[in-house]
């Protein structure tokens, strides 16, 4: 009899990306699709590592430049 195993792990978000707010940073530098719940491996292109965000490349030095803090959720009342 075969039993099904799953792993689970949770990740501490703390970025978001500018242009698509569904890709999302920990705080231990992994990026997360959390629309699929897929996390995004690192690529090479030409001689430069980076992640796909969608269609476009960002390169990895350069992604500072693209994320911001994830906006507290404020109740309306």
């Amino acid at each position: 009899m075969k039993q099904l195993f799953e792993k689970h792990k949770c990740y501490s978000l703390k970025w978001q990306i500018i242009f698509n707010s569904d890709y999302k940073v920990s705080e231990c530098k992994k990026v997360i699709n959390i629309k699929t719940g897929n996390i995004i491996k690192e690529t090479i292109v030409g001689y430069t590592r980076g992640f796909w965000i969608g269609k476009k490349f960002i390169a990895k030095k350069r992604l500072n430049d693209f994320v911001e803090i994830i906006p507290e959720y404020k109740l309306p009342f």
